[in-house]
């Protein structure tokens, strides 16, 4: 569970919520200083995060409203602490339920096949060594199999204009990895510091997201080499 601070996140909102209704409703609790409701994904409903000014009204929004209707809505409501960065690298991303939380990259061993192989060793390098300083391109993983190219863009369009993105092959591990390159660093920069640990919206799984090592930090380009563009591993 996070600790109190000042944004919640709200679950099973009806579809017709928009952000101008969202802060309408909310503000009957507080003074809403920031908020945004998220695309459902497909889902029966929607989910947002709302920032109160104070935390005394974030805390009274979780006590009071979880599990029952806010006047202005007709059906009941999820309502908890959002998790900061500090607590597990959470963010604004949601997922079943509400649930936030990640234990982590997974353990990535030896694959079989040799360009098996050199993915997984580079994602396990790229994993432990990405910490870079915010950049436009974003590293993403944990991600389901399911995922393609086509399903990485349509899931982090609605966090920002994608310019540039691809899959990496899984290299027989259960999750896949991939990179996203956005048009402004504040929308790469949004999504790494909110939906790290969390499940974006249109997943059901929590994601891995860090800055993208750029090739003056580690050599490397836009993928697993440092040939630029997928190049060869060096």
């Amino acid at each position: 569970m996070a600790v109190p601070n000042t944004n919640i996140f709200i679950g099973d909102l009806p579809m017709e919520m928009d952000d101008d209704m969202l802060k309408q409703v909310f503000s009957e609790y507080g003074t809403v200083t920031w908020s945004r409701v998220l695309d459902s994904g497909g889902k029966p409903n929607k989910a947002a995060i709302v920032e109160f000014a104070d935390i005394e009204e974030a805390k009274w929004c979780v006590e009071n409203l979880d599990g029952n209707i806010p006047q202005g809505l007709s059906t009941p409501i999820k309502v908890m602490f959002k998790r900061s960065r500090s607590n597990d690298g959470g963010g604004k991303g949601y997922g079943g339920g509400g649930k936030f939380g990640s234990s982590g990259f997974p353990s990535y061993g030896k694959a079989s096949g040799g360009a098996a192989s050199l993915a997984a060793a580079a994602s396990l390098h790229m994993e432990r060594l990405w910490m870079a300083v915010p950049n436009t391109n974003i590293f993403i993983a944990d991600l389901p199999m399911e995922v393609d190219d086509n399903m990485l863009k349509q899931v982090f369009s609605e966090y920002g204009t994608v310019t540039w993105s691809r899959v990496f092959d899984s290299g027989g591990k259960p999750n896949k990895a991939a990179i996203v390159e956005f048009a402004d660093i504040e929308e790469a920069k949004w999504c790494v510091e909110n939906l790290d640990g969390n499940i974006p919206q249109g997943l059901s799984t929590p994601i891995k997201v860090m800055f993208k090592r750029s090739r003056s930090n580690d050599g490397v380009g836009k993928g697993y080499g440092g040939g630029g563009k997928f190049g060869n591993s060096g």
